[in-house]
């Protein structure tokens, strides 16, 4: 293929639909709901299913704009074709396009520029169509609907050219024959530029803009930053010349223009209800077995519809894990025998699988200077007719990297499956595609690196499901669903496409015949199926919103954009403190951003791109919370800059209508296009406008990348029910595991070697006396005389401080509080004093001459004694902590076990259980019968596992990478214990350390074990 071919066509594909009026896409009745008083079951149920059927149609066209960009990208132009109705109008940048026949034509010929039937892109090129942003309405009658969509898109040929383009898609649709089709296709540039200097204006007439719009070669290398708007240029000769010539009177970036808006206000006019709600009607009188059957129907798809936003939160949660690198949080989503594949490196089989992978990808939690972004975007989701299982599409777009090195771009496809287990959707399977890699400072034009292979550090389970490159070659991930239109399998291109047996197999077998059961309780059933299809209903109207917000602040629209907040509604953004009020917020808005006027202005680009967002909306259905990515596109003459940001939202609803009550933006990326993120990044946020003060400071004080910094999560963990989060270091960058430790710990394996695992960790460590703690030793707490502790209080003295136990372990028959010469394990209790604790490190019995249950009858003595006497040393008796290891961890879980089954209240706030030797003694001779004895039939009774599943006691579970075999099943046996009883608890996979370092790494630089257990003590504070 011509490499000439990409550039004449870089923005020939993009596209929008053009309104035909900017009436309200909702229709102009003020009611969110016909009344349904007085109505019969059939009335209700007949209403309730014409409502359903458009919360349907909603998803469906969704589903079909996204399917076109994923058509789009691999060049299947049978399958982008067949989405168009057979009168499809398509205003195109080269040209206008009507009828099927001709826009297939135009595919084929003018932007695949091949002979009509090849299908595909051929290796070597790039044509990465995202379709985002969506703001979508069902017109009135049901029939018809219209949207406004984002393009953003990379083209390119390795070796020649690269280029970005960004846009709107203005879209019609129209309903036939049961299926949503494109009835109108209008596109409206927003900018088009050579990667080389990205998205700052052209340098003179015939620049990189004109160029794309015109569907004529720019070369990138002439295209110098100015802010000269670009004029018209001549046209190529198109293969299939166009059925009428295209409006170029709003053609993009720089000049100053706004596409127009197919819906108005959502904050002010009816154009905040994504459709009508249908009015009653009569309805024919259904016998009762067929009105019971009806009304079971309706409300499991309700349940479908809800299930597939449940999904579409859920990858999107995962994405923002994965940005503040939370290992144990993501793993966390995945179902127990999950699968989890990326690229070439091979198939990783199991939640724990998946937790060391990830933990193979840097440090447990963000650090400073690293860059770790993953955008989610693109869903497109199939829940099962039985609601059990589901399949979904989706794109991730990465920007990655450290400080001071190259950044790196990353795109790729999700097709990825899930499972419903206890009402919680999880990840059953993730595989994901790369399409290509590259650097930052080099783009897809001159660098595209190959797809990651298999780490031989950590060898997967299995090898790749399938074999293959990624850019510069073709490569098509089959796709999981039909076309939407004909419910064919799609037409794949030759170069680059599944086999015929994996693209079947990509679909899946057919699903099996499903029926519900009759509902017992019509009216109950119809209740529940209403209340459930309001809150579908809610979350799409909420996505409007959001994208609407977006489409406002790109061209100035303060009014509008002030327009969607409520009249007590708030906005915090970039440290310049809080304005409340709606009234507050247009002035800010105006008057700070705008200098007084509102508008575009020519020469400037503010892109500001709304993606991901997780939408929860309360079961009232008058307030949500919504986190949301913010993805910026500046441009200020030959400036351009990229910047990024996460919100963290509350909506209400006012009047009947959706609005902004918190918009709380945490900035996170301030860079130079010119240098990006690992290069070109600026820390310095603006802080308060002094002309117009704002009326409360900033809720949050931090400052942007390279510093990172605690961005709050209005959910928790959707699996588990978890919130705790790694600690954010504080940008030294040294808080992670040094590389030097982690590699000799790997050499060590996966045992317990005192010696070679304190020399490590003995250097690093403060010797007697110590600065931060005084220390007061062998003090007594029980009657034997190993039942001494040592406790460690801060230099500076206090009162009602936090009580940390540390029990250690040594196999129930050794250990010891503290050996002279050795900084073990006054490390911890130093660390502790130091932080404001009061650290009590014990001994206890030993086995074999104290057994079972020696270990609870010392615990018992301690806790009481620390009750009674914590004060004398500075602590606070109420919130008292033991943190066990290793056998030090099983006595604390028996000690646990035993106060929950004496249903006695605990007189504990909280106990960390850190690579426990044993919580289920199983039915054979235990490796521990020196302690818990050899009489198996005792062993069910002297098992911490059922009394760890119920206690109420909040729980900590830390458990090494490196620990010797048999002690993570003992830590996943207590996970999945607690999880089945519906108590998920806190729980982190210490990657790369070993069943010592976890406890001889406290009080060094490496805060992976000390700053959960911080985390978990502060979060815990108020435990009784």
């Amino acid at each position: 293929m011509r490499s000439t071919l990409l550039a004449a066509t870089v923005a020939a594909l993009l596209c929008a639909a053009q309104a035909g009026s900017a009436a309200s896409a909702a229709g102009s009745s003020p009611a969110n709901a016909a009344s349904t008083t007085g109505a019969t079951p059939e009335q209700r149920l007949a209403q309730l299913e014409a409502d359903v059927q458009l919360a349907e149609d909603f998803a469906t066209i969704e589903k079909l704009q996204r399917a076109y960009g994923y058509y789009v990208d691999k060049g299947m132009w049978e399958d982008v074709a067949a989405l168009f109705t057979d009168d499809a109008v398509t205003n195109y940048p080269v040209g206008v396009f009507i009828g099927r026949d001709s826009i297939r034509q135009h595919l084929y010929l003018n932007v695949g520029g091949q002979q009509m039937g090849d299908i595909g892109l051929g290796n070597g090129r790039l044509y990465d169509h995202m379709n985002i942003q969506p703001v979508v309405h069902i017109d009135a009658g049901g029939s018809t609907a219209h949207g406004r969509w984002r393009a953003l898109a990379m083209f390119g040929q390795l070796g020649h050219n690269a280029a970005w383009a960004e846009g709107v898609y203005e879209m019609q649709y129209r309903k036939q024959g049961g299926h949503w089709k494109i009835s109108r296709l209008d596109y409206y540039p927003g900018f088009s530029a050579p990667y080389k200097t990205g998205w700052a204006a052209p340098a003179r007439p015939g620049g990189a803009a004109a160029a794309a719009s015109s569907g004529r070669t720019a070369d990138a290398s002439q295209a110098t930053p100015s802010s000269a708007p670009a004029l018209p240029v001549s046209r190529r000769k198109l293969a299939h010349p166009p059925d009428q010539p295209r409006d170029l009177s709003c053609n993009g970036f720089p000049q100053a223009c706004i596409a127009p808006f197919d819906y108005t206000n959502p904050g002010t006019t009816d154009a905040s209800r994504a459709w009508i709600t249908p009015a009653a009607t009569a309805s024919t009188p259904l016998t009762p077995a067929a009105l019971r059957l009806r009304a079971a129907s309706l409300e499991h798809r309700v349940t479908l519809l809800q299930d597939a936003q449940a999904i579409e939160n859920l990858q999107r949660i995962y994405g923002y894990y994965l940005d503040r690198a939370m290992w144990d949080q993501a793993a966390d989503l995945f179902a127990d025998n999950a699968t989890f594949e990326s690229g070439q490196q091979g198939v990783y089989v199991g939640r724990r699988r998946v937790r060391q992978y990830l933990g193979t990808l840097g440090h447990h939690g963000l650090t400073y200077g690293w860059m770790f972004d993953h955008i989610q975007l693109q869903p497109i989701v199939d829940v099962a007719p039985d609601g059990r299982t589901a399949r979904a599409r989706s794109r991730e777009f990465d920007m990655t990297g450290h400080l001071g090195e190259p950044g790196r771009w990353t795109e790729g496809v999700y097709e990825n499956t899930f499972v419903k287990q206890g009402r919680v959707w999880k990840f059953k399977s993730l595989h994901f595609y790369p399409t290509f890699i590259t650097a930052y400072d080099k783009g897809w034009g001159e660098d595209a690196q190959p797809v990651p292979g298999i780490d031989q550090a950590l060898p997967p389970d299995r090898p790749p499901t399938q074999v293959y490159a990624i850019y510069p070659a073709a490569q098509v991930p089959p796709f999981h669903y039909p076309n939407p239109v004909t419910d064919q399998v799609a037409h794949y291109p030759a170069v680059g496409g599944p086999t015929p047996t994996l693209a079947e197999a990509a679909l899946g077998k057919p699903p099996a015949p499903w029926q519900p059961v009759p509902a017992t309780d019509v009216n109950a059933t119809l209740n529940q199926a209403g209340h459930g299809l309001r809150r579908v209903k809610d979350w799409y109207e909420i996505e409007n919103l959001e994208s609407a917000y977006g489409y406002y602040l790109d061209k100035d629209l303060w009014n509008n954009l002030a327009d969607l907040f409520s009249a007590d509604g708030s906005m915090e953004l970039a440290q310049r403190g809080v304005y409340k009020g709606r009234e507050r917020v247009r002035a800010f808005l105006l008057q700070v951003f705008g200098r007084g006027k509102e508008g575009p202005i020519e020469g400037r680009l503010g892109n500001h791109l709304q993606l991901q967002p997780v939408i929860d909306v309360d079961p009232d259905g008058q307030h949500a919370k919504i986190r949301i990515r913010m993805l910026q596109q500046m441009s200020f003459g030959s400036r351009a800059s990229i910047g990024a940001a996460v919100y963290e939202n509350t909506a209400v609803k006012e009047d009947g209508r959706w609005k902004l009550q918190v918009d709380h933006t945490y900035n996170t990326l301030a860079a130079s296009y010119d240098g990006g993120w690992t290069r070109g990044a600026s820390r310095r946020v603006p802080g308060e406008d002094k002309a117009l003060p704002p009326d409360a400071p900033p809720t949050a004080h931090f400052e942007m990348f390279p510093v990172v910094y605690d961005i709050p999560f209005h959910y928790a963990n959707p699996v588990t029910g978890r919130k705790q989060v790694p600690a954010i270091l504080d940008g030294s960058g040294a808080h992670a595991m040094p590389p030097d430790i982690a590699t000799a710990l790997r050499a060590i394996g996966p045992v317990i070697n005192p010696p070679e695992t304190a020399k490590l960790y003995a250097p690093l460590q403060p010797r007697e006396p110590y600065k931060d703690a005084e220390v007061t030793r062998d003090v007594s707490y029980g009657p034997d005389a190993r039942n001494q502790a040592d406790v460690y209080q801060p230099a500076t003295r206090g009162s009602n401080r936090p009580v940390l136990v540390f029990v250690p372990g040594g196999g129930f028959t050794g250990g010891s509080k503290h050996t002279d010469g050795s900084p073990f394990y006054d490390n911890i209790g130093v660390w502790a004093a130091a932080h404001g604790l009061v650290a009590v490190i014990i001994n206890y019995r030993l086995a074999p001459q104290a057994q079972w249950p020696a270990g609870v009858e010392d615990l018992t003595h301690l806790v009481a004694f620390l009750k009674a006497h914590a004060r004398d040393y500075g602590g606070d008796p109420r919130h008292i902590y033991l943190w066990g290891h290793s056998a030090g961890g099983s006595h604390v879980a028996d000690y646990m076990a035993h106060v929950a089954a004496a249903g006695q209240q605990p007189q504990i706030a909280g106990a960390i259980l850190m690579s426990g030797a044993v919580y289920d003694l199983g039915t054979t001779p235990s490796v521990w019968k020196s302690y818990y004895g050899e009489d198996v039939g005792q062993y069910a009774a002297r098992s911490s596992l059922p009394g760890l599943a119920r206690t109420t006691t909040p729980l900590l579970v830390l458990y090494a990478e490196l620990d010797p075999p048999g002690f993570a099943p003992q830590t996943e046996a207590l996970l999945k214990a607690r999880e089945a009883a519906g108590k998920p608890v806190p729980h982190v996979l210490l990657a790369g350390h070993s069943h010592l370092s976890e406890a001889f790494s406290v009080g060094t630089s490496d805060e992976s074990v000390s700053g959960p257990v911080l985390d978990f003590i502060r979060g815990n504070r108020g435990a009784p």
